[in-house]
């Protein structure tokens, strides 16, 4: 893949958008959709330092790469995008749009350039989207290019369901009502995370 780690230089353009890595001067536009589209944006208002620490972990990441998107020629900032795990055997691609931005084909056309690039930089390169299994929208992305549905990833739910289990554990719960249906809900959530193949 990449036989000196070093991280590659992430800049081109495809029809209408202008994609590259991230820069200081992006951080406010950058962080703000990235808030927005948190599973946990309150940890963003009550912990000291959290913005400013995740803004760090983006810019300075050696195995991600985190992209910032404009749309041409205005250079307006429209989606945040990201190359995950570079320099393993398998990549994963990332992106949220601007709400605004949202219907336009933003999300389809960033996907696209990235995996063209993608395999520019790592001819051998297989890349992966992942998305929840009830995100309609990203799934007809993932489709519109191209990616093939090749199963799902259980680690998170796995993760919690183990986590529950023990938490759980020894104390006479195994029998009880609320117990059965916290763990038989946590099961139906294991197909939940959709992971697509990209050509």
């Amino acid at each position: 893949m990449n036989p000196n780690n070093d991280k590659p230089i992430i800049d081109f353009e495809t029809e209408r958008l202008h994609i590259r890595a991230v820069k200081e001067c992006d951080k406010e536009a950058y962080m703000a959709l990235r808030i927005q589209n948190s599973m946990t944006p309150k940890a963003y208002e009550k912990i000291p330092g959290f913005r400013d620490y995740e803004w760090e972990g983006e810019l300075n990441d050696d195995g991600d790469i985190f992209l910032s998107v404009f749309l041409k020629p205005e250079e307006l900032f429209v989606a945040s995008a990201s190359i995950q795990h570079y320099n393993k055997a398998a990549i994963e691609i990332g992106y949220d749009v601007v709400k605004e931005y949202h219907k336009q084909g933003i999300a389809t056309e960033l996907i696209k350039g990235l995996v063209k690039e993608i395999h520019r930089i790592f001819s051998d390169a297989r890349i992966i989207i992942t998305t929840d299994r009830d995100n309609a929208a990203s799934r007809r992305v993932a489709e519109k290019c191209g990616g093939t549905l090749t199963g799902f990833d259980n680690s998170i739910i796995s993760r919690i369901y183990e986590i529950a289990k023990e938490g759980f554990e020894g104390k006479g719960m195994e029998n009880d009502e609320e117990y059965r249906k916290i763990m038989e809900s946590i099961e139906e959530d294991k197909n939940s995370v959709c992971v697509y193949e990209l050509p």
